[in-house]
């Protein structure tokens, strides 16, 4: 489980869904925005569309939680806040698969809110 301070508030979560920036994947649906706190925070949402049983759920937004714990800080000038929506991930996905997968969308994120806020920066400048 990740630490209090490395998951999203509840109040946060309805301005990210509203004003977040929007990554689409093959088994997830990522938005995000840039936060003005010195680390990375997370939310997953898992519906019952894609799996109907609470334990499942549960053991794979765990799983989630845990990869995310795994994946290496990476040098970052911006932190940001990220909900990840499960759209269609096999249940029994390997925890290796899982972590590697999670890896490349958080250094997509974190390559794209470095470009945009690199150029609204450069923008405000000139």
């Amino acid at each position: 489980m990740l630490s209090k301070n490395q998951r999203i508030s509840r109040k946060n979560v309805n301005y990210l869904l509203k004003k977040g920036l929007k990554l689409n994947h093959q088994y997830f649906l990522v938005k995000y925005c840039l936060n003005k706190t010195p680390q990375n925070r997370y939310s997953v949402v898992i519906s019952k569309k894609v799996l109907p049983l609470a334990t499942d759920r549960n053991h794979l937004r765990r799983q989630i939680y845990e990869s995310i714990q795994k994946i290496p800080p990476t040098s970052q000038i911006n932190s940001f806040d990220t909900i990840l929506t499960v759209k269609n991930l096999p249940k029994h996905i390997p925890f290796t698969e899982l972590t590697k997968l999670l890896a490349q969308i958080i250094q997509q994120i974190s390559i794209q809110i470095n470009h945009n806020h690199g150029q609204k920066s450069s923008q405000k400048s000139t």
